[in-house]
């Protein structure tokens, strides 16, 4: 795809019709058909350590627009509020053993099935970072990384994760936003899935 795709045309009628069918379609049927499991999980974060079974932060949107983001649980309530970097070897005594393995499988994610219904985040997409996370600032020098609305997996997920530098991470989110289609999506999704099913995460 050419460079300014994400002004063409065709690029703006995936992202603001296709892809947010598809995104509100899912999203939906995730909410309603793993509701049972969505409530096993919200109930055994309940009873595993005190606390709400959600954890909702604040988080960079599309344009820079601030959003509330849902997760389950993983970590004590106590914890402060910091990107998972910055806490470093001190988050893992905080990290609960049920939160080890929903981080481990990605379903502390599945709430944020709610900010996608609600258009505030789309399956693929930039991270939804933390107002203070480093890449945050770092995408200050990538304007067009706040271009796209913010997914569960980008990019920057599937090319390293957390150890990905901020400044990499808003190049790959800039990247993104000027190449945003469905086919780059796919390549993402399929990314994904791979590190999924070969446990290595991608959240």
């Amino acid at each position: 795809m050419a460079a300014n795709s994400y002004f063409d045309s065709k690029s703006r009628l995936y992202t603001y019709v296709g892809k947010r069918t598809i995104d509100a379609v899912f999203a939906a049927m995730i909410l309603v058909f793993a509701f049972p499991l969505l409530a096993t999980v919200w109930i055994a974060v309940r009873l595993e350590t005190s606390g709400p079974g959600l954890f909702w932060s604040d988080r960079v949107g599309r344009n820079g627009r601030i959003f509330r983001m849902p997760k389950f649980r993983t970590m004590a309530a106590v914890t402060p509020l910091a990107p998972r970097e910055d806490l470093g070897e001190a988050a893992n005594p905080l990290i609960s053993p049920l939160g080890s393995f929903l981080r481990r499988t990605s379903i502390d994610e599945l709430p944020q099935a709610l900010s996608i219904l609600r258009g505030h985040m789309s399956f693929i997409g930039p991270r939804p970072l933390l107002p203070d996370d480093a890449a945050s600032r770092a995408r200050l020098a990538f304007p067009e990384s706040l271009r796209a609305v913010p997914g569960i997996s980008g990019l920057s997920q599937v090319r390293g994760r957390n150890y990905v530098t901020p400044r990499r991470k808003a190049r790959y989110d800039a990247f993104y936003a000027k190449r945003v289609g469905w086919r780059f999506d796919a390549f993402i999704f399929r990314e994904t899935a791979i590190a999924l099913l070969t446990k290595d995460g991608v959240m």
